[in-house]
């Protein structure tokens, strides 16, 4: 039996299901020198979610928009790299972002199709938070449900001493 998993370096515990999605591995995560954390992970049939967790080190007085954006830039990279195809960004989605959150929604195909992908990027205390979420449908009540539990969790988590 999974239990939750308490990330070191922001003492938010993640349980080990969430609705349908379990959580898999947590590995570490360093996509710029530097800037090491961690990427823990939840699977469902339809979707997988990652959040990565790290110190804001450096970063001091980055604000969530800031941090966004800094992420869809290593999207656009990713795709110069032939790792995503046919990017396309829709920016926010102004009614379902959260205080202190800042959201993003691109689309990218795949060998095998047609790929949605959901990021939500928070500036919390001392450290990062980046939640990402792959699906082929994006419709699904599940994943806005473990999105928004998972805001929950680092919200809750952000607030405590």
């Amino acid at each position: 039996m999974l239990h939750s998993h308490k990330e070191q370096r922001s003492g938010i515990e993640f349980p080990a299901t969430i609705g349908r999605y379990k959580r898999g591995k947590v590995t570490s995560n360093e996509p710029e020198p530097g800037k090491a954390g961690v990427a823990i992970s939840y699977r469902s049939d339809d979707a997988e979610v990652t959040v990565y967790v790290r110190a804001l080190g450096d970063d001091v007085g980055q604000t969530s928009a800031y941090f966004l954006q800094d992420s869809l830039a290593g999207i656009k990279a990713l795709e110069a790299q032939g790792i995503y195809s046919n990017v396309k960004i829709y920016g926010s989605i102004p009614d379902k972002e959260r205080a202190g959150w800042k959201s993003a929604v691109f689309s990218s195909s795949f060998s095998n199709g047609f790929i949605i992908l959901f990021i939500y990027c928070k500036v919390a205390s001392e450290y990062l938070v980046k939640i990402r979420a792959t699906t082929s449908n994006p419709k699904s009540d599940l994943l806005l449900t473990i999105l928004e539990s998972l805001q929950d969790i680092v919200d809750h988590a952000s607030m405590e001493p």
